[in-house]
C-alpha cells in the first residue's frame, strides 16, 4: 500500500503478498503469494516453505520471504548484504508508527521519508525465521552466509563478500 506507485512502475516481475492492498492487480507484473504473517504474526504457525506457490510464512521480515523464494528457485548459496538486524527505534513489534524526521534505521536517512508509516521490527520472530531458513538450507546441502559489515544477526555464518562470490 505504502509504495504502490513505486513498486508498480518497476519493469520486472514482482512477488507480492496476496494481502498487500494492491488496488489493481491487472496493472502489476506480479506473482501474488498466499502469505501468513504481517499483522497476523502472533496467530501464524512458523514454517519454511519449500514451494511458496503453496503458501509462505513472512517471518516478520521480507528477507525471510526472499530466502524462501531463493530456495524454491534453486539457489545453492545465499549471500546476505545489508542485514543489520539492529534498530534504534523501539516499541511493540508490528505496531504501526509514523516516522518523524530522518530515518535512523536504514542505510539512507530518506529510506522511509518523514511521514512514512511503517511497522516496528520484530527481531525475535525474525531470528526464529532465520534459524528455520538456516536449517532448511543446511539440511539440503545449501547455505546462507551473512556478509553484512557490522551486522548484528547472530544466526548465520559470517563471511566477507569478496571471499564468498
Amino acid at each position: 500500500e505504502q509504495c504502490w506507485e513505486d513498486i508498480k512502475d518497476l519493469p520486472m516481475l514482482k512477488f507480492l503478498s496476496s494481502h498487500c492492498g494492491v488496488k489493481d492487480r491487472a496493472e502489476m507484473e506480479s506473482v501474488f503469494l498466499r502469505t501468513n504473517g504481517g499483522e497476523l504474526a502472533e496467530k501464524s504457525v512458523p514454517f519454511f516453505s519449500m514451494n511458496p506457490m503453496c503458501g509462505i510464512w513472512e517471518g516478520a521480515t521480507v528477507t525471510y520471504v526472499a530466502m524462501q523464494l531463493a530456495f524454491w528457485m534453486g539457489f545453492q548459496k545465499v549471500i546476505l548484504v545489508g542485514v543489520d538486524h539492529s534498530f534504534s527505534t523501539k516499541g511493540e513489534p508490528h505496531k504501526l508508527v509514523v516516522l518523524e524526521g530522518d530515518d535512523p534505521d536504514h542505510f539512507n536517512a530518506e529510506y522511509f521519508g518523514n511521514g512514512f508509516t511503517w511497522q516496528l521490527p520484530d527481531l525475535e520472530t525474525s531470528e526464529l525465521a532465520y534459524a528455520m531458513a538456516d536449517y532448511a538450507y543446511h539440511s539440503r546441502g545449501r547455505e546462507i552466509v551473512d556478509c553484512t559489515v557490522g551486522g548484528k544477526c547472530p544466526v548465520f555464518r559470517k563471511g566477507v563478500l569478496r571471499d564468498e562470490i
